[in-house]
């Protein structure tokens, strides 16, 4: 027989461990995360309750243990959704990969593909953080044509960035740039949007970060 449902008026946690919670902006998974559990710790009240093991259990993982490369970078893991698209439109397939970006994806791409029965089709990926998984999984499945979806974990290596603002004789312009965690600079790039502004009124508009030099 399943379990006797709970009486709504029982508590479960106490005020202070509901507020450690919410700090901590946690997220239902249904796998454990990518690592090593360097400690652990297991409780048990004395409350009983039919059917409901009345326990409490913490881990702490190490997600980039030993033998993870010693390089001066940012790391971090992300999960990658493709499906393969033979009956959307080039339109609507560009509005799925526009609306997955509104929606948080920190990237998304197409790629030509042949599909099945020799139609011309393409793969849509995007990059999304674990936690937004079934969000964005559950969006792309009600509005595109695909019938499902795959999805892996990545373990990512990546630039420190930050933005900084550089003057120039036709406005401001973001740059975007790339350092190790110890503060070595190895690339920057201005934002494509702030370079069309200019360039709608000067086409020979040329970045060169602050040293800009402009067209005739």
């Amino acid at each position: 027989m399943p379990p006797a449902i709970l009486e709504s008026d029982v508590e479960l946690s106490t005020p202070t461990g509901v507020a450690i919670l919410k700090a901590l902006s946690p997220a239902f998974v249904d796998a454990w995360p990518v690592g090593v559990v360097r400690a652990q710790g297991m409780g048990a009240g004395s409350r009983s309750f039919d059917g409901y093991p009345n326990v409490f259990r913490i881990a702490l993982f190490d997600a980039h243990p030993e033998g993870s490369p010693s390089l001066p970078y940012e790391y971090d893991s992300v999960v990658e959704i493709c499906c393969n698209l033979d009956d959307e439109t080039p339109e609507r397939t560009a509005w799925l990969a526009a609306t997955a970006l509104e929606m948080g994806a920190l990237d998304v791409w197409t790629t030509p593909v042949v599909g099945k029965k020799g139609r011309a089709a393409v793969t849509l990926s995007l990059l999304v953080a674990p936690a937004d998984l079934p969000r964005v999984g559950d969006w792309l499945l009600r509005r595109s044509s695909t019938f499902g979806l795959r999805y892996s974990t990545w373990d990512r290596l990546k630039l420190s960035r930050e933005v900084e603002i550089v003057e120039t004789p036709r406005g401001q312009v973001s740059v975007q740039v790339g350092s190790t965690t110890d503060g070595e600079i190895l690339k920057s790039k201005p934002e494509h949007d702030d370079l069309a502004r200019i360039w709608a009124e000067d086409p020979d508009f040329e970045f060169r970060g602050p040293d800009t030099v402009t067209g005739e």
